[in-house]
């Protein structure tokens, strides 16, 4: 059985390119994640990745998408899509429990060989991996049976876990309903040596969102010139750096009324916004709601 656990005690040995495929050249590799925090690094990997999260919320980082997740979340990224996963901030205290757990597949797509996806079988299977270039989340009450689909290949072996991913594609392909998560126009940059640029503007980024962060502040961070960091960044994000910012803060303020404990004035000022007006409106645009009517469709959901 191919299966390895991944602790708080272990590092990342390639913050960006990570390795994941073994010697033995195996379709699918498997990951159970248990750790006080998922590892806030962007990284990328050839293989395509299934990822089922257990336990943990906060913000997910795929291409060009900034979203908050929460558990029984399940998403399928294509190669070499850029992405990290990172928990909410009372996760990365000294000392905390186990706060973040996943079930993570990887598969190599071409190691069942190009003629097998030509069959008239594999249509729908060929359309979801499309669309996973982009990477894809799983919507409606279907997907929740995803969850012991996933678990049950960690337990399989040899060509019974091959057959049991081949039916976790199909059922994912015709009785999931999913969604693109990147913007049509993004296209994944993967150079190793700039991602660990990228690596320091995020990190800056994720955990200075609440301050004001300036342009020189940010292109100090980068080496670079405020001209030079502003081609840099929209080309990697398909995003200005404002609006990236705004995201990050966005992000942060659904997370805080989903909690519902604070009111949208101290949320304002906790989520790096200077004046309430414009975190209303910065809301309203990226969300489509105001914060409170955002707040009020969550209670209708519960």
């Amino acid at each position: 059985m191919n299966k390895f656990v991944r602790n708080g005690s272990a590092k990342m040995k390639h913050p960006s390119y990570k390795k994941v495929s073994s010697e033995n050249n195996q379709i699918i590799e498997t990951l159970e994640v248990k750790e006080p925090h998922f590892y806030p690094i962007w990284h990328f990997h050839p293989e395509s990745e299934i990822m089922l999260l257990k336990k943990s919320t906060g913000t997910r980082y795929i291409g060009d998408s900034i979203e908050n997740f929460k558990e029984g979340d399940v998403v399928l990224l294509g190669p070499n899509i850029p992405h990290l996963w990172r928990s909410s901030k009372e996760c990365f205290v000294e000392g905390a429990p186990v706060s973040a757990k996943a079930t993570v597949i990887y598969f190599r797509e071409e190691r069942l060989g190009h003629d097998f996806y030509n069959l008239p079988e594999m249509a729908q299977i060929n359309k979801l991996l499309s669309t996973a270039r982009r990477g894809v989340k799983f919507t409606g009450k279907r997907s929740a049976d995803l969850e012991y689909k996933i678990d049950e290949i960690i337990y399989k072996e040899g060509m019974d876990r091959v057959v049991g991913l081949l039916s976790l594609l199909n059922y994912m392909a015709n009785q999931c309903s999913y969604e693109p998560i990147t913007s049509l126009g993004y296209l994944p940059r993967v150079d190793v040596a700039d991602l660990s640029r990228f690596n320091r503007i995020s990190a800056y980024l994720m955990n200075n969102f609440a301050q004001k962060i300036t342009l020189d502040d940010i292109a100090a961070e980068a080496s670079l010139s405020p001209t030079a960091f502003c081609r840099y960044f929209k080309s990697r994000t398909n995003k200005t750096f404002v609006g990236f910012l705004n995201e990050i803060r966005i992000g942060n303020a659904c997370k805080l009324l989903m909690e519902k404990k604070k009111s949208a004035s101290e949320i304002c000022y906790e989520s790096g916004f200077n004046n309430l007006t414009n975190f209303n409106i910065q809301f309203r645009k990226i969300k489509g709601l105001t914060p409170l009517q955002y707040q009020s469709q969550l209670g209708s959901k519960a």
